[in-house]
């Protein structure tokens, strides 16, 4: 593999480690909505490896959103799937 090919690869292995850019894409699809006048929280479960701490996510944490009686999973690109709370 040579340099450009091996940097290309490098940026793409980038792009898909972290949260922000499921996020990003799961609000810009609309899957993931939040109405004006009010406050949503996600929690992401980072792995135990990763280097968030040092200010890069480096893993592809699982990402939820609890809402009343269901649970709210952000998929790898960025679809949200409901479950029910249980």
């Amino acid at each position: 593999m040579n340099r450009h090919a091996r940097r290309a690869a490098a940026a793409k292995q980038k792009s898909q480690a972290g949260y922000r850019s499921r996020l990003a894409a799961a609000f810009t699809s609309g899957a993931l909505r939040i109405e004006p006048g009010t406050v949503g929280h996600v929690t992401v479960l980072h792995d135990d490896d990763c280097q968030i701490d040092a200010g890069r996510c480096t893993c592809r944490p699982d990402i939820i959103r609890r809402t009343g009686s269901t649970v709210e999973i952000i998929d790898e690109e960025g679809a949200v799937e409901e479950r029910p709370l249980s």
